[in-house]
């Protein structure tokens, strides 16, 4: 355990998760459109919601954009650790996972699967980005 900055990866991790509901956001609002106004009732911004959010084209994106800011996750915590960083991307990693086996129910099938098979090769990955990113470097 001596070999993960738990610092540095619990920070990293809060600013992934706060990366991705940002891109999160702007995704919907870009596909929410006009579709979403101020005269809407709850139920009615409900409904679009949950047909935006059952799109193949949005849950595509979205999937996109979940697995690049897990590259960066993996990325920035093997860069600010310094030390061990494949130990510190895995961590970053099953850190996601576990996110990821916990929100299960909110997608179609493919969509879990896909998430949960892709968040630890791309933490691994973007940890070894830095790593090769800190070697070019020196």
């Amino acid at each position: 355990m001596n070999r993960i900055n738990a610092p540095v990866v619990v920070l990293v991790f809060l600013a992934e998760i706060v990366a991705d509901v940002i891109l999160q956001s702007l995704l919907f609002v870009l596909y929410a459109g006009s579709a979403i106004n101020d005269s809407m009732s709850n139920a009615e911004i409900k409904t679009v919601t949950d047909v935006i959010a059952g799109t193949t084209g949005f849950l595509l994106i979205s999937a996109v954009r979940g697995t690049a800011t897990t590259i960066a996750g993996g990325f920035f915590v093997a860069k600010y650790a310094r030390k061990f960083p494949y130990y510190n991307g895995l961590a970053i990693g099953i850190l996601g996972f576990v996110l990821c086996v916990v929100l299960w129910g909110d997608g179609p099938l493919w969509f879990n699967l896909l998430g949960v098979l892709t968040t630890l090769p791309a933490a691994l990955y973007g940890a070894h980005l830095a790593k090769k990113h800190a070697a070019n470097r020196e």
